[in-house]
């Protein structure tokens, strides 16, 4: 197997020689009739796992864990961590969907509001003729009608369930339900439904390249990412990653851990 996983600064993180070989590895699984989930880092994430109490440790339960944001990607190199292929989870699901066109496979959006999840299922149909896009299921019913969400996937049995639902529902939807769909790959894909219907841009080259994602998301939609990304990024930038450097570069500290340094280890 080409994949294998380590931990950096306390955190689990998967390692695949290049996208191709990530590629190989979902499919070998679908094949095989396996069921993983994939997951990602991006710098806000880790001050929700302090709001969200729980959730780190939900988030580390999943098979593959790869690094969505580009300001953790540069972290990652200036710490000399430099055997690491960036794979965002937006590129993830559309090379999936390349995969079932190639193959024939299934695919399955969970998530988003109806308007949003039809169109991308549409746009999905249409530049992936030959992949099997199945009826999405936008109405997600929360943790009490798990059952219900159950059995409607296990109807259609996707071989690829990209689940778009915010935290942390996905996290506790794929902790609860993980061992019981019928499904062989199940991606965390957060705002991709989205990005692929249109309602939300996916940012210019230059935002991505200047870790400012997060940014870009804010300025999209103010009133509901504020919060969530705008204070958490900045709180990053300003407090998580400074004192990362100091603790391993300056102090040599390579026993820093994320976790440990928010409190949230021991939820």
């Amino acid at each position: 197997m080409s994949l294998f996983t380590s931990t950096f600064l306390g955190l689990k993180i998967s390692h695949f020689p290049s996208k191709q070989d990530l590629m190989d590895e979902l499919d070998s699984v679908i094949k095989t009739r396996k069921t993983i989930d994939i997951h990602s880092y991006s710098l806000t994430i880790f001050y929700l796992f302090q709001q969200m109490r729980g959730l780190f440790p939900l988030h580390q339960e999943s098979d593959i864990q790869v690094c969505d944001g580009k300001g953790f990607y540069f972290l990652m190199k200036l710490l000399g961590f430099n055997n690491y292929t960036y794979f965002p989870i937006p590129d993830i699901v559309l090379s999936c969907c390349e995969l079932a066109d190639k193959k024939g496979y299934s695919v399955m959006l969970l998530g988003a509001t109806q308007e949003s999840n039809d169109e991308a299922t549409r746009r999905l149909r249409k530049k992936y003729p030959d992949a099997n896009i199945l009826d999405g299921l936008w109405d997600y019913w929360g943790e009490q009608n798990d059952e219900k969400a159950i059995a409607l996937i296990n109807e259609l049995k996707p071989d690829i369930l990209c689940v778009g639902i915010s935290s942390p529902k996905k996290e506790l939807f794929a902790h609860n339900c993980k061992k019981r769909v019928d499904s062989r790959i199940i991606i965390h894909s957060g705002a991709t439904i989205d990005f692929i219907s249109g309602k939300e841009n996916r940012p210019p080259r230059f935002f991505q390249h200047l870790s400012l994602w997060w940014l870009w998301r804010v300025f999209q939609d103010p009133k509901k990412l504020v919060k969530q990304d705008l204070v958490n990024g900045l709180k990053a930038l300003f407090i998580l990653v400074p004192r990362i450097l100091w603790e391993v570069h300056v102090k040599g500290n390579y026993s820093f851990s994320i976790p440990r340094f928010l409190k949230v280890d021991d939820d």
